[in-house]
């Protein structure tokens, strides 16, 4: 399923027109590979270090398609990304800041 990818490159082409950046001037954050899920102690200091990512950001880009989770086949979409509990602190470091 590349729906997310392909969104993905899409919004940041748009960014890059928007700001008049080219694909050199950015670096992308990931938080889905950047939290792991296997081993609950390191997800903690993982969801912990989000707000020191988040207010380093000059852009905050929100991917949430109309999507499914591979492995756990469950809608991903934008309203499943609103239930998600670090996505508030995403935000708030990043506007905060």
């Amino acid at each position: 399923n590349t729906v997310q990818l392909d969104c993905m490159r899409w919004s940041l082409q748009k960014l890059c027109e928007h700001a008049g950046l080219t694909w050199d001037d950015i670096y992308v954050w990931l938080d889905i590979i950047s939290i792991p899920q296997c081993n609950a102690s390191l997800k903690q200091l993982a969801v912990n270090s989000l707000y020191t990512f988040a207010s380093m950001a000059d852009f905050l880009l929100i991917v949430a398609p109309d999507s499914s989770h591979k492995q756990q086949k469950t809608v991903a979409d934008a309203q499943s990304y609103q239930k998600r509990v670090w996505r508030r602190a995403e935000q708030m470091a990043f506007y905060c800041c």
